[in-house]
């Protein structure tokens, strides 16, 4: 019997952590990686289904949670969402027409956070950043040899219908790496595309592989996949990425946590961003004078979405005062989701949306919540969890503190922090693996 009983026991540990797994590898293709702009409904009922089978799977004791206990930190910042999550009810159904069906996704990404949060062991966590780095990998070697293809003119870019968002309608192209070939990287020429893959834009793209450029480095110490992601994020042409790096590399400069190796690495992923985008300026500079004519016909028949990138800064400003005009006299937001639809603007700055959904209470307990998430990331990566260069959970409780700082860093020019099931993914894994470190430490074994 007690045989029994332990067999019982592991196949529900096991059967729970392919269960988490299959999810969170699932929820990838709504983000970071667009799968359901193509097929929104497939990937959409898979993914509620997969999630449906993991919650019943729990209900009925498909695994035990893990104890956890709850630092002051921790529950400052949970106290902080649930009065956040209030306003947003408040100023979706309240005081404005909200929709219901937002806000119960909204809900249901705090929900999964919680779940993986209580139910992620290591060994879960581990598997899934292994699996999504080398998938990251894999993305970059097939758009390397999709942009290429464009480059010498073997492949058209057809057209399709997809749909953004919920109720979004509208065409791009579309080849067998994803979206290349819809943004280019100089205004003055169609030859140079910038890295999509099947992110929604060369900067989400960037954003989707940084997780897997720390992990490799820190954590794996394969410092050949994070060249291929070095170049990949290089080829994006997303200047928030290689401030990210910056920031990544200030951070960890002083850090005993961290070895020297990861640390020139890192130094030479931004020094290839900056000369490699340098030397193809530079090229093209002196060759486009003596080929316009040719440049702007090749423009209209290959570019078919032109990734403005000059007057991005300037858009911003102009969307950060719409949003504050707005707030000024709606002072409760136009509710989850509609933000956007109200100032009819893509807001592209994600903590601004948050301001124009759930109005200035809301929109400050946002900033005050990921503002204390960062401070906690920046004090792990320091060193606070009591890691070493030699202890694998702490490399990657690390590399997760980084991942924490890039997406908070990204909500000031992108989408918000909170924006999808994948950013739950990477903050939950943060907080099981950094209160395994605090638990070690509390005990004398860190």
């Amino acid at each position: 019997m007690l045989l029994v009983a332990v067999l019982t026991r592991q196949f529900k540990f096991q059967a729970t952590s392919i269960g988490l797994l299959l999810v969170i590898v699932m929820s990838w293709a709504l983000y970071p990686w667009a799968i359901s702009w193509v097929y929104p409904q497939l990937v959409r009922i898979v993914f509620g289904l997969g999630l449906l089978a993991i919650f019943v799977w729990l209900y009925f004791d498909g695994g035990k949670s893990k104890e956890k206990t709850l630092g002051s930190w921790e529950l400052l910042l949970f106290l902080l969402w649930v009065i956040y999550l209030v306003c947003v009810a408040l100023s979706t159904f309240v005081f404005n027409a909200g929709s219901l069906d937002l806000f119960l996704r909204y809900v249901l990404k705090s929900i999964f956070f919680l779940t993986l949060f209580f139910y992620l062991n290591k060994q879960t966590i581990f598997r899934s950043f292994d699996i999504y780095s080398n998938l990251c990998a894999a993305l970059v070697v097939v758009s390397t040899a999709g942009i290429l293809a464009l480059y010498l003119g073997w492949i058209d870019v057809p057209l399709v219908q997809v749909t953004r968002g919920i109720d979004s309608f509208d065409e791009v192209g579309l080849i067998f790496s994803g979206f290349d070939g819809n943004a280019r990287v100089f205004q003055e020429t169609s030859q140079y595309m910038r890295m999509q893959s099947f992110a929604i834009e060369p900067g989400g793209f960037a954003l989707a592989v940084l997780p897997a450029l720390y992990w490799f480095v820190l954590v794996r110490k394969q410092y050949v996949r994070g060249a291929l992601i070095t170049f990949g994020v290089a080829a994006s042409w997303s200047f928030g990425a290689l401030l990210a790096m910056i920031l990544a590399f200030l951070v960890i400069y002083k850090s005993k946590l961290i070895d020297k190796g990861a640390k020139l690495f890192l130094a030479f992923s931004i020094a290839f961003f900056l000369f490699s985008h340098a030397g193809l300026s530079y090229f093209v500079a002196q060759t486009t004078a003596q080929t316009t004519a040719q440049t702007t016909a090749q423009t209209t028949a290959q570019t078919l979405v032109v990734g403005d990138r000059s007057a991005s800064k300037q858009q911003r400003i102009n969307e950060l005062i719409q949003v504050k005009d707005f707030i000024s006299v709606n002072h409760w937001g136009a509710g989850i989701g509609a933000g956007r639809v109200a100032l009819d603007s893509s807001i592209s700055v994600g903590y601004a949306n948050v301001f124009a959904d759930t109005g200035i209470i809301g929109g400050l307990l946002y900033v005050i919540a990921f503002l204390l998430l960062g401070y906690e990331a920046l004090r792990a990566v320091s060193g606070r969890c009591g890691a070493s260069i030699d202890d694998e959970v702490g490399n990657a409780v690390v590399a997760l503190g980084l991942v924490v700082l890039t997406c908070v860093f990204f909500g000031l020019q992108r989408e918000q922090p909170d924006a999808s099931f994948w950013h739950m993914w990477l903050y939950a894994s943060f907080f099981s693996l950094y209160g395994i470190t605090y638990q070690r430490k509390g005990s004398g074994n860190g």
